[in-house]
This record gives structure tokens, C-alpha cells and sequence, in this order.
């Protein structure tokens, strides 16, 4: 068992010194090394090249298992260790010793480890290895020319005489290979290369691998010469649809169906073999075949009609894979009138099958909408089905795409697909979805007949978790749209009310370039009483200038409402952005029945008094973290440095005063440097943000701690503003 390794394992490679030689200790330790390099470990280069020279005192000992290890070590120290050349002597011997279990083996390690310029001093080695009697040799000596093709191609481009004489192999692997490697140095010649598949054409093959890969390389010249049909290459491909052997068979049923323009003529060769794999007792072969039906109905739903009876059949496989792609298949071939026996089938086990087939019914089903809308109302209630279940991103996203687009082409689904999605946000876990969603009502709401529906739903957003989902939020009230992006959010919600009060309220403090957006999120805990046009008025002490007021249209009992108020920053002194807000509630009461629920038809003003709400620089500075600060202060420059010392006369600790700072200031302490070490009277605090506009603005504050603290504050920024800000607040 390997239970534990590190670095001192390259140490213990001084074992492959002792004499006599311990093949299942070494066997161990370089076992313990491959583990090292595979999991990632960086090995110096001084201990790779000592270990690797110590390793080639193994070649002595005869163990069939230490020496296959020697190999594999060989060929993954290639890399790190240096002077890896001193091993070709024995790895040439073992090469062309008698041995052929190690010939193998040593053709692909002295492969790895030679260059360019040492290529010419092992070709008849390798000349000799490629057309050797034993496959495993010749098919080592074939694949790692293929590998030695990339830096010496005019070197094993003088090897093709050897490697066509392993093509007429009788092993299918040694002939599949050198095939490989003929292609790989003709493949630039395409005249070449159609000599090479008119040659298989006549001859025929004895290896199914070099059938397939043939096949796709006819594909590949039928591709970039525009796809003619009269094209010998298309004949090969269509006589291998008669191949004895499965693999080859399908490999072409595949090539026919994906190459482009293909008529329904053309096709139907192709889908005859995919309909007798449909039947196959092998349930790999069904997967192939109904999987290459599902492309083909895509584009030639016609041409798969004729299947449609055993896709049938597949439809209660025990294979909920072959089922799913069978359904989709048929929802692409059927009719109209078959499509809710499917849907009804395949609502069955939608559970059991995995997201990658899920996202292949929404794709079936958003054909389907487009083929038949007069189904609209059947395909939308089970994709919204759908959207309720769990499941991830791709397959979420595959829906919220197939609904957007029923909306789209069909006006008179597009309030039943809206409210769906309205739904589908209040719970949504991938803000992308989100966004998406509200940029949608955003839009589409206010051209629906009853808009106000939609609009409750965005007013309704209590305590949303993103910065994307409460921009996009915001960017949906037609009064915000033109704020830009949306800077900062306060992380938690203000409350401005006492928890067993008749009004609960808080409120979030939105921050763009030149103006903030408060979001009071309000509940009505009085169940006689319905509010209408809830505003929160508020009076700036400072040059902050109230603009708009987004009122919550109605407040019923214990449903909760979201209203703005809109303000701008202050202009005539920019620094001045600390500002207590004095805040009132207003509204219209209307009694109502707690039984019943109705409300009267009158009612009358009201107000409530609110606590004062506190805007400090912190709403103003998003956090950042920085790595190196000393490299960040440095790459900002001292252009618009400032400093200015103050007496913290209240606090008496230097923790306290760093906390105070940090939570004031609202920025990111850089290195740790928020904790400050034991029985010490001096730290040095270190802040990193982002002023908003996008300005980086940076911190180092040094605290002296004697009767009381005295700080010393030096911010740098790009801007001059964000540095007279915090100057600013801070005094």
C-alpha cells in the first residue's frame, strides 16, 4: 500500500546504490516518485537529474517488474531531470536484445527522451523496430514516430517505406498505426492521401480501427471538397456501411449523416443501418443508433419516418437513455397529434435521467414549438414542470432559452410565459438566469395588459443575494434605467423600524457613479388596514438632493412591498458624502375586512415617523483584495498621496481602533494586517478598495498607542477625489 509520500522520496533513491540490488524496494521508491510527478509535485531539477542518475544503475538487475518501472520513470523525468541522454546505451541495448518484452517498452522511453539532433543516430533502430515481427514492438516503433513527427518530420518522413510495409500487417493494432502514421505525413498532400483510401479501397483492411479512421479522413477530404457525391471517397464510405464488423458499420452511418448537405437520398443508406441497430440486442449499439437518428431528425425529420416504429419500441427500453433520445427523436418525426401520448411518456421518468439528455428534450421540445403552435399551451405548462425541478445551469438555462423564444414568436403565449419565468425568479439560484429574466419584464411587461402584475413581482425582490440580480432589478424601474451600472450594494439591510412594530421596514442602500437608490423593503403587520402609494420621504442633512420617489403601489396585509427614493451625490463638495437622512413614511390607509379581505373604496393620508438612516464612506468603497500591497502602492505612485495624523482620543486599544477603522472605512485589510500581535504599542494597518467610479484607493494607516491612539493616515489613489474623501471622513 502507498499511504503517505513527499519530497524524501527522491532521497531515498540512493537505495538503487547498494549492492546487491533490492528489485521490490527500488520498485517501491519509483513507484513513490511517479506519484510525486502525477499528483503535481514540482521536482527540482537538481534532485530529478541525481535521482535519474542513480536510477540507471537499475539496468543491471534482470526483474521483468523494476525494469518496465525504469521505463516509465525514464519517460517521466524526461522533462526535469538533465543530461537524460546518459540512459541511451541501455535503453538501445534492451531495444534490440532479445528480450521482447522489453523492446517495446524501450523503443517508446529512448523516443521520449531524444531530440532532433539525436534522431539520425537511432533511425536504423527504429527502421528496424517498425517492420518488426512482433506487434507490440513495431506498433511501439510506429506510435512513437507519430509522437517524433512534431520535431522531426524530415527525418520520419524517410521512414514511410518501412511504414507502409507494416500496413499490409496481419495485426489489426500494427496496421491501424502505421496507417496513422502514413496519413499524419501525407495529410498535407491531398492527392496523396486519395491515392492512400483508393489503395484500401481495393486491397480492403484487416483492422477495423484502420477502417474507422480511414473513414473519417475520406470525411474530412469530402468536407474540403465541397461534399461531392460522385466522389469515390463517398462510394468507400457507403461500401463500408456492408462491413462485417459493427464499429465500422455505424463509424460510417455517422460520417453519411454528418457531412454537410447531404439530401434524403443520400441519407437513406445510412438510416436503413441505424433502424437494424435500433433492434440490436446490444444496448451500446441502440444508444449509437438512436442518438445519430435524434442529429438526423434535426435536419431531415423526413428521412426518419421510416423508424418511427421501432423508436417506438425503444420508447419503454430499460435504458432511460435510449428511451429519452427515442421520444425526442419521434416528437421531431410524429405528428401533431401524437405529441401528448410522448409527452405524457416521457414525463414519466424525467426524473431519472441525467441533465445532458433533460437539455436534449428541451432542445426536441423548442422544435416542436416552432413546428406546431398551436400546441404552445401544452409544451409551456410542461416546460415550466420542468424549470420547478431540480438541476443545473445548462439544462435551467436550456429552458428559460426555449420559453424566451415561445414568447418571442407567439404574442399570445407571451403573458403565460412571463409569469412562469416570474415565478421561476423568486427561488432562482443562478443569477445569470435572473438577470436575464428581469432585463425580459423589463421590457416585455409594460406591452402586456395588465403590467402591474409583472412590476409587483420585481418591486417584490426582498434581500436579494447578487450585485447582477439587484442591477438588473433596478435597471427594470423605468425611473433608474439611465444610473449606469450599479456599484455597490450594502451587504445587509437597514432596519429603520423596531421588529413588534405595526410597519416593518428596511432598508437597502444602493451606490451608482453620481447618485444612490434607497430600497425600503416594507410589511404590513395591521390586518385591517391596506396601504396605497407607500413613499419614504427623506431630508438630507448635507448637499445630497432628493430627486424621485418609487412608491409601492399597495401594501396589503403581511404581503411585503418595495419602494425607492432616488438621490443625487453631492455636486458643489464631493467630499462630503457622509450625510444623515432624516426619513418619513407616507401613505393611504384603507381599512379592510381581516375576513374577508375587502377594502374599502375611501381612505385617508397618513405618515409614520421612521429612524434617522447614516450614509458614511464605507457606502462609497467596495472592498478588493490585494496580494502584494507593497506592489500595489508602488504601481499606484505617490502623484496623489496624502497625510494627515489624528488624536483617537475614545479608544484606549489598538485592536478596537483597527476594528473601528476597517468597519468605518469599509475597505479590505491587506496581509493579515487587521490582526494586531500581542503586548505591542505600535501597528501598522494596511486597506485596499475600489472608489466608486472605478478609482483604486489605498490605505496605510500607522497607529501609536500611549495614553490614547494616535494615528497616521497616507492614502494614494489615481484620482485626487477618492484620497480627499477618506482625509476627509476620517477627520
Amino acid at each position: 500500500m502507498l499511504k503517505k509520500f513527499d519530497k524524501k522520496d527522491e532521497e531515498s533513491a540512493r537505495v538503487f546504490n547498494e549492492t546487491p540490488i533490492n528489485p521490490r524496494k527500488c520498485a517501491h521508491i519509483l513507484t513513490k516518485i511517479l506519484y510525486l510527478i502525477n499528483q503535481g509535485e514540482h521536482l527540482g531539477t537538481t534532485e530529478a537529474t541525481e535521482a535519474f542518475f542513480a536510477m540507471t544503475k537499475l539496468f543491471q538487475s534482470n526483474d521483468p517488474t523494476l525494469r518496465r518501472m525504469c521505463y516509465l520513470t525514464i519517460k517521466e523525468m524526461s522533462c526535469i531531470a538533465e543530461d537524460v541522454i546518459i540512459v541511451t546505451s541501455s535503453l538501445t541495448k534492451d531495444m534490440t536484445g532479445k528480450e521482447d518484452n522489453y523492446r517495446g517498452p524501450a523503443v517508446r522511453a529512448l523516443c521520449q527522451i531524444t531530440d532532433s539532433t539525436m534522431l539520425q543516430a537511432i533511425e536504423r533502430y527504429m527502421k528496424q523496430a517498425i517492420v518488426d515481427k512482433v506487434p507490440s514492438v513495431s506498433s511501439s516503433a510506429l506510435v512513437s514516430s507519430l509522437h517524433l513527427l512534431k520535431c522531426s518530420f524530415d527525418v520520419v518522413k524517410r521512414w514511410v517505406n518501412e511504414a507502409q510495409e507494416a500496413a499490409s500487417s496481419d495485426n489489426i493494432m500494427v496496421q491501424y498505426h502505421a496507417l496513422g502514421l502514413l496519413y499524419h505525413v501525407r495529410k498535407n498532400d491531398r492527392l496523396a492521401v486519395n491515392k492512400m483510401i483508393s489503395k484500401v479501397t481495393r486491397h480492403g483492411l484487416k483492422s477495423p480501427f484502420a477502417y474507422c479512421m480511414m473513414i473519417r479522413v475520406a470525411s474530412k477530404q469530402l468536407e474540403e471538397e465541397d461534399g461531392s457525391r460522385d466522389s469515390p471517397l463517398f462510394d468507400f464510405i457507403e461500401s463500408c456501411l456492408r462491413n462485417k464488423h459493427e464499429m465500422v458499420v455505424y463509424e460510417a452511418a455517422s460520417a453519411i449523416v454528418n457531412l454537410p448537405g447531404c439530401s434524403a437520398k443520400e441519407l437513406a443508406p445510412a438510416v436503413s443501418v441505424l433502424q437494424l441497430f435500433c433492434s440490436s440486442p446490444k444496448a451500446a449499439l441502440r444508444y449509437a443508433a438512436v442518438r445519430t437518428l435524434n442529429k438526423v431528425a434535426m435536419k431531415h425529420p423526413s428521412a426518419v419516418t421510416a423508424c418511427n416504429l421501432d423508436l417506438e419500441n425503444l420508447v419503454t427500453d430499460s435504458n432511460r437513455s435510449i428511451a429519452t433520445l427515442a421520444i425526442t427523436t419521434l416528437l421531431k418525426t410524429g405528428s401533431e397529434s401524437s405529441i401528448d401520448r410522448l409527452m405524457k411518456q416521457i414525463s414519466s421518468f424525467m426524473s431519472e435521467i441525467s441533465d445532458e439528455f433533460k437539455v436534449v428534450v428541451v432542445q426536441a421540445i423548442s422544435a416542436l414549438c416552432q413546428k406546431y403552435p398551436r400546441k404552445h399551451a401544452v409544451l409551456m405548462n410542461f416546460l415550466f414542470t420542468m424549470l420547478r425541478e431540480e438541476g443545473g445551469f445548462e439544462y435551467k438555462r436550456a429552458i428559460v432559452d426555449c420559453i424566451i423564444s415561445i414568447i418571442e414568436e407567439n404574442s399570445e403565449s407571451k403573458e403565460t410565459g412571463l409569469s412562469h419565468l416570474c415565478e421561476f425568479i423568486e427561488d432562482c439560484e443562478f443569477t445569470v438566469l435572473a438577470t436575464r429574466i428581469l432585463h425580459l419584464l423589463g421590457q416585455e411587461g409594460p406591452k402586456t395588459t395588465n403590467p402591474s402584475k409583472y412590476i409587483r413581482f420585481i418591486y417584490n425582490r426582498v434581500v436579494l443575494e447578487h450585485e447582477e440580480v439587484r442591477a438588473e432589478q433596478l435597471a427594470a424601474v423605468p425611473e433608474f434605467r439611465g444610473l449606469g451600472p450599479l456599484f455597490k450594494s450594502s451587504p445587509e439591510p437597514v432596519a429603520l423600524t423596531e421588529s413588534e412594530t405595526e410597519y416593518v421596514i428596511r432598508c437597502t442602500k444602493h451606490t451608482f457613479t453620481n447618485h444612490m437608490v434607497f430600497q425600503f423593503d416594507c410589511t404590513n403587520t395591521l390586518n385591517d388596514q391596506t396601504l396605497e402609494n407607500v413613499t419614504v420621504q427623506m431630508e438630507p442633512t448635507e448637499a445630497y438632493e432628493v430627486l424621485c420617489y418609487v412608491p409601492a403601489r399597495s401594501l396589503p396585509y403581511n404581503q411585503p412591498g418595495t419602494c425607492y427614493t432616488l438621490v443625487a451625490l453631492p455636486k458643489e463638495d464631493p467630499t462630503a458624502v457622509a450625510c444623515t437622512f432624516s426619513c418619513m413614511m407616507k401613505f393611504t390607509v384603507k381599512d379592510c375586512d381581516p375576513t374577508t379581505g375587502e377594502t374599502d373604496d375611501e381612505g385617508y393620508e397618513d405618515e409614520y415617523v421612521l429612524e434617522d438612516l447614516e450614509v458614511t464612506v464605507a457606502d462609497h468603497i467596495q472592498k478588493v483584495m490585494k496580494l502584494n500591497f507593497e506592489a500595489a502602492w508602488d504601481e499606484v505612485g505617490d502623484e496623489f498621496e496624502k497625510e494627515e495624523t489624528f488624536t483617537l482620543s475614545t479608544i484606549k486599544t489598538l485592536e478596537e481602533a483597527v476594528g473601528n477603522i476597517v468597519k468605518f472605512l469599509g475597505m479590505h485589510p491587506c496581509e493579515r494586517s487587521d490582526k494586531v500581535p500581542d503586548n505591542k504599542n505600535t501597528h501598522t494597518l494596511l486597506l485596499a478598495g475600489v472608489f466608486r467610479g472605478g478609482h483604486d484607493i489605498l490605505v496605510r494607516s500607522r497607529l501609536l498607542l500611549l495614553d490614547t491612539v494616535t494615528m497616521q493616515v497616507t492614502a494614494r489613489s489615481l484620482e485626487e477625489l477618492p484620497v480627499d474623501i477618506i482625509l476627509a471622513s476620517v477627520g
